[in-house]
């Protein structure tokens, strides 16, 4: 097993599930207590499930690099990178 490998993969499956608006996606793989932390605000686990359902600004494009995982502890790392994304915004794009 793999751990870098599979935080990877879980992060891409995240970009993924916000695409596709795969709001279950995000139910099955979040603990309880997550937080997203964003210019937008902070949210929480339920919030997170409906505004990637909702999909009201969905990503059309979602190009990660430079990513890298820091272990912090046994049972906790940082996952860092770059994403450059184009989104639907008010009927036009966004990049």
């Amino acid at each position: 097993m793999d751990v870098e490998k599979d935080l990877l993969a879980l992060e891409e499956g995240l970009w993924r599930a916000n695409r596709e608006g795969d709001g279950a996606f995000y139910d099955r793989v979040l603990p309880d207590d997550a937080l997203v932390v964003s210019r937008y605000g902070v949210a929480g686990k339920a919030d997170i499930v409906r505004i990637i359902s909702e999909n009201q600004n969905p990503f059309t494009r979602t190009d990660l690099s430079g990513q890298r995982v820091i272990p912090l502890t046994d049972a906790s790392a940082l996952i860092t990178y770059r994403v450059d994304y184009t989104a639907l915004v008010g009927g036009g794009t966004s990049t």
